[in-house]
């Protein structure tokens, strides 16, 4: 896939222009402090839904505003598509994401733009707790195989609900429902 366009609107420092790419290399030259690493955020944010700078959201907006948008048009073999995600703080903050006009799932998204960034924050990868290197490598196993992501969120949701149960003080029954669940 092939970033062809992308538009941010309230996303940081960036200003709502739209900015175009050519095929092949790009080179992004600016002072410091004018958002070169910003559009990058920016161009990672559109295809994972998430920063690879922070996990708050909230940081992303520009300040004074409520949520942010970004709208990218990405070019591969199976044609065109523009891909739309955004966020809006709120109780629950809320997450959109979009292809084509169409709102889509977060699996079904992943899919058509994927990417992963290597920055030198990622010397975790190496040094840092095994789960910075789990979490890592599931992020691949969601783009070589989007049923992982169900999979996963299934897992987690599972694993919630356990865990509830063994706080509450739950049966043995109980758990062992919940741990036989967990098993598969």
């Amino acid at each position: 896939m092939e970033l062809e366009s992308l538009t941010a609107r309230n996303f940081r420092n960036l200003s709502a222009d739209r900015v175009s790419f050519e095929t092949g290399v790009n080179l992004i030259l600016g002072a410091n402090g004018q958002g070169k690493t910003n559009l990058l955020e920016a161009v990672y944010t559109l295809g994972t839904g998430r920063s690879f700078r922070t996990a708050a959201h909230r940081r992303l907006v520009v300040e004074g505003g409520e949520g942010f948008r970004l709208e990218g048009r990405v070019r591969g073999q199976g044609g065109t598509a523009v891909l739309e995600m955004s966020w809006r703080a709120g109780s629950p903050p809320v997450r959109d994401y979009r292809i084509n006009g169409v709102r889509v799932g977060v699996g079904e998204y992943l899919q058509v733009f994927p990417m992963v960034v290597l920055s030198a924050a990622d010397r975790d990868l190496v040094t840092g707790r095994p789960a910075v290197r789990r979490a890592f490598l599931d992020r691949f196993a969601f783009l070589l195989e989007p049923a992982a992501l169900r999979e996963f969120q299934r897992y987690r949701r599972l694993l919630r609900q356990r865990n509830a149960v063994l706080a509450a003080g739950g049966s043995a029954a109980e758990l062992a429902a919940w741990s036989g669940e967990l098993a598969t």
